[in-house]
């Protein structure tokens, strides 16, 4: 099996990489291919700056095996989207390197999604046709297109956190098919009519990025199936304020749970990881008894379980923007003027 590595670059740097693979440089945006290893051709173009296209028809001789890696912080964040046209020559490879679960490409789950800010790899069949679509793009760019309100909830789902899918797969429609097959007659024709080229990948994309907004959106409003436990969860937690929170694979084990479905339960339906949820009902405790009692700033920190002032003190002012001395003393000085 022939071995590549490849990441999701710009325009400039996935025109380097293409050309270091076939050993030639497009000719007016196209690599004709036609030695032992590789027969067909391939398109690139640039439609826009940071949004470009390639159209893939080509046929290998031998197994080849595509290493996606990941760029460092510095490099911006670049997305793709694969269009897989014949979906039985690709399979994803869960050799070491792909970080989910391993899922084949088929005609349910042949539109991949990823980014150069994660790793996989997904292997091409020799011998049967390949002809593919990618759609490569910056996160910038895209989040440029639309509003404030889908910007945010973009930016949430496409930055590659940790708790995500690294690559998801979703389904060709029928007018993706369509559009997919147009797009593919004019590119590996030569013919870069880029308006037309453009609507019909705007078009698809808006298609798809609506269709995954619908998706997140359904399932943030779905409750969990262990509701009633993650409200005993949380009566727990305000339960032992005065204490350092437990290990979360006690809790779980407490509430016979796996720890990944308390911490993605629990902020499903509280909104806030266990932690986070944690300190901020601690330091609305401190809070009441800084303004409602007369202790002292250490008291209240040994109260609530701190072995030093110091702690507390840092946790409070990242809470509520000033320190607690200095929210005392605002506190104060305001029942003073309501005095007189």
């Amino acid at each position: 099996m022939i071995e590549f590595d490849f990441y999701i670059g710009t325009f400039e740097d996935a025109n380097a990489q293409i050309t270091a693979w076939l050993g030639s440089k497009p000719v007016n945006n196209l690599i004709q291919i036609d030695d032992f290893a590789m027969k067909g051709s391939l398109l690139m173009t640039e439609l826009e700056e940071d949004f470009y296209i390639r159209a893939w028809d080509y046929k290998l001789s031998e197994d080849t095996k595509f290493y996606i890696k990941s760029t460092d912080s510095q490099y911006p964040v670049v997305l793709m989207i694969n269009y897989f046209f014949t979906p039985d020559s690709f399979y994803l490879d869960g050799n070491r390197i792909w970080p989910g679960k391993v899922r084949k490409i088929n005609r349910l789950n042949n539109v991949l999604i990823s980014s150069n800010k994660t790793k996989f790899a997904f292997n091409v069949k020799a011998g049967l046709p390949v002809k593919a679509l990618d759609i490569c793009f910056s996160l910038d760019w895209l989040l440029n297109q639309y509003s404030i309100g889908k910007k945010e909830r973009l930016q949430s789902m496409l930055s590659g956190t940790d708790d995500k899918e690294s690559v998801l797969l979703e389904t060709f429609s029928l007018d993706d098919y369509k559009m997919v097959g147009e797009i593919m007659g004019k590119a590996l024709n030569n013919d870069l009519d880029i308006i037309f080229l453009k609507s019909r990948v705007l078009t698809m994309m808006d298609t798809l990025i609506n269709n995954l907004l619908s998706k997140a959106d359904a399932s943030a409003n779905k409750m969990p199936s262990n509701l009633p436990v993650m409200i005993e969860v949380e009566k727990k937690l305000n339960s032992i304020l005065h204490e350092k929170l437990p290990n979360l694979k006690a809790i779980a084990r407490e509430f016979s749970l796996s720890e990944s479905t308390l911490k993605r339960q629990f902020k499903q339906v509280y909104g806030k990881a266990i932690y986070e949820y944690y300190l901020y009902k601690k330091m609305e405790l401190a809070k009441r008894m800084l303004l409602d009692e007369n202790m002292t700033i250490s008291q209240v920190a040994y109260s609530l379980g701190y072995e030093k002032a110091s702690p507390f003190i840092r946790i409070f002012k990242r809470q509520f923007g000033v320190s607690p001395g200095s929210m005392r003393t605002s506190n104060n000085k305001k029942n003073l003027v309501g005095q007189y």
